[in-house]
C-alpha cells in the first residue's frame, strides 16, 4: 500500500471560530484529552490553565472576556492553583483538600488576600450571547413540554 508522508513545514488548517461560544467550544474540545480519565481537581486545574493560555494566545483580542483575563492574571501572580483548590478541592475530596491545605498553609490565605484586593468584576461587554446557547436550551425545554 501507499504510505502518506507528512509534509514538514505545513500546518494543518485550524478551524477559526466566528463567535465567542464557538471559540470556547473549539478550545475545550481540543483540550478534552486532559479530562479523558475523569474529572478531578488536579486535571480541572490543568484543563483551565491550558484553556486560559490558549484563549489568551488565540481569542482574547477578538473576544475579550473578563473571567479569562482574571484567570490569566491569577496564573501570572501564582494564585490560580489555590483558586481552583478553593473552588473544587473540598467538594471533590474533603480529606485530600485538608491535606493539601496543611502542606500549603499560606496559599489559601494569600489567595483570599489577593481576591480581596482584586475582586472579579464582570462587565456588560462580557456578554457574547450569539443565541446559540439560548437555542439549545429552548430546544431542550421544548422537548420536555407535554
Amino acid at each position: 500500500g501507499i504510505v502518506e508522508v507528512p509534509e514538514f513545514g505545513k500546518k494543518e488548517k485550524e478551524t477559526v471560530a466566528d463567535n465567542f461560544e464557538e471559540a470556547a467550544r473549539l478550545t475545550l474540545f481540543k483540550l478534552a484529552p486532559v479530562v479523558a480519565d475523569g474529572i478531578t481537581t488536579e486535571n480541572l486545574i490543568m484543563l483551565r490553565t491550558r484553556f486560559t493560555m490558549d484563549w489568551m494566545a488565540n481569542y482574547q483580542s477578538r473576544f475579550p472576556y473578563t473571567l479569562f483575563s482574571y484567570w490569566d492574571a491569577m496564573l501570572r501572580e501564582g494564585h490560580f492553583d489555590a483558586y481552583n483548590q478553593w473552588l473544587f478541592g473540598k467538594a471533590e475530596n474533603a480529606s485530600q483538600f485538608e491535606a493539601w491545605t496543611k502542606f500549603h498553609p499560606d496559599v489559601i490565605p494569600a489567595y483570599n488576600t489577593y481576591y480581596e484586593l482584586h475582586p472579579l468584576i464582570m462587565y456588560a461587554s462580557d456578554n457574547y450571547n450569539s443565541g446559540v446557547s439560548k437555542k439549545i436550551f429552548e430546544q431542550a425545554s421544548g422537548r420536555n413540554k407535554r
